[in-house]
């Protein structure tokens, strides 16, 4: 009977490691590392090489005025953050060497934005295309090496479907904290960029600042976004709602006619109450 106790006492031990290793591993998979970028008016600090998979990536903005950190992925050898950088200036903003892989979204001076991101190993860039700071050098390399540990996305409970040009939302744009999945469905780039407006204030008045180079106050404040990704790709982001009006938009050139997805009807406005 001691004999047939102390097995059974065995047994239940062993199960409660086995149990406590696999939640262990489970933890450790829904956790992915924490990658932190410091956005400056002089550029970027943040490691120099990142584990690929998935990555929470988090843009904290020291500067004076609003910064993102959009990742461009280099397609040959020879792509780096000069070359792209160069290719910019020349006024190609999506030169062949490079694919926009996504990024946390713009960030106000003080603030910070955080998405979920699937990196796959290669040479990268961080940039930020706000008010032509690419053009000023606000871009930086790094690589990304093949991962050691696993990790899941988070469970979304809001889902924003791109297409060539247009949005459609899922779930409940309630006030609260949401998990939102971002997917690229179209054929070309795109971006999930929300926007919180100022009472009294519209889409078109946002579109007007920008377009006259963000004179006066914002009609609208922005809420970080996904930063611009391919077709088939996805971006995870938290997003805290309250009750208001709201928009996202895409700024993408088109690839045909170079004209901003928005003026062709790539804008999304909706309340939450």
């Amino acid at each position: 009977m001691g004999s047939m106790q102390t097995r059974a006492r065995a047994a239940s031990a062993l199960l409660a490691l086995l149990t406590a290793l696999s939640c262990s591993r489970s933890a450790e998979r829904a956790a992915p590392p924490v990658v932190r970028i410091i956005a400056t008016d002089d550029g970027f600090e943040m490691p120099a090489r990142i584990e690929g998979g998935i990555r929470e990536v988090h843009l904290i903005n020291h500067g004076t005025t609003t910064h993102e950190g959009v990742f461009e992925r280099f397609l040959t050898a020879d792509g780096n953050a000069a070359a792209f950088a160069e290719s910019v200036r020349a006024g190609v903003d999506v030169p062949a060497f490079a694919e926009d892989s996504g990024g946390p979204g713009l960030a106000l001076p003080g603030d910070s934005t955080v998405v979920w991101i699937d990196l796959r190993p290669g040479h990268y860039a961080v940039s930020c295309w706000y008010a032509g700071h690419l053009e000023h050098g606000q871009i930086r390399d790094f690589d990304v090496v093949p991962a050691t540990h696993g990790a899941e996305p988070p469970s979304a409970d809001l889902v924003v479907k791109m297409f060539d040009y247009s949005y459609t939302f899922e779930g409940d744009w309630s006030a609260g904290s949401h998990w939102v999945r971002v997917e690229n469905q179209g054929t070309e780039t795109h971006e999930f960029d929300p926007y919180r407006l100022e009472p009294g204030r519209k889409p078109q008045d946002f579109f007007h600042w920008i377009e006259n180079h963000r004179q006066g106050p914002a009609p609208a404040v922005p809420l970080g976004g996904s930063g611009t990704f391919q077709p088939r790709g996805r971006i995870w982001l938290p997003l805290k709602l309250t009750p208001g009006r709201y928009f996202a938009f895409c700024q993408m050139p088109a690839r045909v006619g170079g004209r901003p997805h928005y003026q062709m009807g790539m804008v999304r406005e909706f309340e939450v109450r």
